[in-house]
């Protein structure tokens, strides 16, 4: 769930996963592995997805919401 609101958000800025990498500073595979599902990123890793695609307070606690427990 986590990984197709990270698309959505991509999508909506018409943005490549290379480019949400590119601007949030992580690896494009690490893109890639969340929106597939197959990692849960660390929350220093949400932090990043959140300034990079400048989400508004309301986007901000969904995505947060669906990020659902994490680790640092």
């Amino acid at each position: 769930m986590f990984g197709q609101k990270v698309r959505v958000y991509r999508m909506r800025l018409g943005w490549s996963q290379e480019d949400l990498a590119g601007r949030a500073g992580v690896d494009v595979k690490t893109v890639g592995n969340i929106e597939t599902g197959r990692t849960r990123p660390r929350l220093s890793t949400i932090r990043l997805l959140i300034q990079a695609l400048q989400l508004n307070d309301r986007d901000r606690a969904d995505f947060y919401a669906n990020a659902g427990p994490t680790e640092e």
